[in-house]
Order: C-alpha cells, then structure tokens, then sequence
C-alpha cells in the first residue's frame, strides 16, 4: 500500500530583522533565520511497519531575503524545473512585483501593486502572455 508524505528539508541560514509587518517567514510559522525551504512530495511504501521511500517526483524550493520575504519559488517535477515565481519587495516590506518564468525562463505574467502611505494596497496590475 502506497502513502503519499511530504518531506520536508529546511535550510537555516539568513538574517530576519523585525518589521511592523508579518514576514514570509513568520506566516509559514518558521524559526530561526531562514535563508531557503525545501518541500518534496515522496512515494512510500509500508513494509512490515517501516516506511520505504521508493521515489521522489515533486519539490518546490522557496528562497527568502534577510527580511524573511519569500524571493523565489521554484516548482521542479522528476529533478526539471517547471515555473519560477520571484518577488521584489518595498522599503517596507511590501510585495510590489510578482513574476512567473516558464521552464525555459520566459516571462510568462508579471503582478505589479501600489501601496498608500499606510501600507494598504490601492492598486494591481496583471500582464500576461
């Protein structure tokens, strides 16, 4: 009988600074100076009572800056890579561009946002392809 876990590889390793702001980092509930976070979606096999990983076909990579913004995130199926997202942020903490590349790194939509003083969001844009 198989069973679907998800491995979860955590890499530490970056500097986090407080903001009035919850970071990436802080919403996914991680600890520590995080600098990337690895998740990969495994085959395992119960045998006799012990788990056997018999394959391994997805993982997403998630990359943050010294803030605790999430930079990059990476989605790779059989070791290929399939889409990449990467994000640039305000002085402020505040995501004001969102790109998606393609396998072949190709611009495939790109999300572009606008903030008031106070932080609050007042404008979105989308391009696509």
């Amino acid at each position: 009988m198989k069973k679907y876990i998800f491995t979860i590889l955590i890499t530490l390793f970056a500097i986090v600074t407080t903001t009035s702001q919850q970071t990436d980092v802080e919403k996914y509930g991680y600890k520590g100076k995080v600098k990337s976070v690895i998740k990969t979606k495994c085959d395992y096999t119960d045998i006799f009572g012990e788990y056997v990983k018999e394959n391994c076909f997805t993982s997403d990579l998630y990359k943050y800056d010294q803030n605790g913004n999430k930079i990059e995130w990476s989605k790779y199926s059989d070791g290929t890579l399939e889409w990449k997202y990467l994000y640039k942020y305000d002085q402020n903490g505040n995501k004001i561009e969102e790109s998606k590349y393609n396998s072949v790194g190709t611009l495939d939509e790109k999300n572009l946002y606008k903030y008031d003083q106070n932080g609050n969001k007042i404008e979105w844009s989308k391009y696509s392809d």
